[in-house]
């Protein structure tokens, strides 16, 4: 194995032994190699969903942007109400959208979750 790349499994190594026994990390401690590996795991943004309309009708599409988290994303239609279909890597189109409230349950690679309702008025 290439060098860098044996660094970079010792590293994560280490880190994943410090995170479980509650050791602080230091740059020391990943013997000398810059801290931003460190920083990066630590960084983590939790999930969060954007849509891009605050008011949809029955009939109507919407798209939700994904943000956060760890990817890949799945979505689930806790109510088998809505359609996703995915369009690019983190934003998707909503819909078969009915009258009434739907939920929307998001989960990135390390099953952290998030449930967005999405609100339907009647058709226009």
């Amino acid at each position: 194995m290439k060098k860098a790349l044996v660094w970079n499994i010792v590293a994560m190594l280490l880190l994943t032994t410090s995170l479980a026994f509650g050791a602080p990390i230091t740059q020391n401690r990943l013997a000398d190699k810059p801290a931003e590996l460190a920083v990066d795991m630590m960084s983590q943004q939790p999930l969060s969903v954007k849509l891009s309309s605050h008011e949809v009708h029955a009939g109507e599409s919407i798209w939700l942007t994904v943000s956060g988290g760890v990817e890949p994303y799945v979505l689930i239609s806790v109510e088998n109400k809505i359609q996703v279909v995915s369009r690019g890597k983190n934003t998707y189109q909503i819909s078969g959208l009915t009258v009434g409230d739907s939920r929307l349950t998001i989960g990135d690679s390390e099953n952290n979750t998030i449930t967005k309702v999405i609100t339907v008025l009647p058709k226009r």
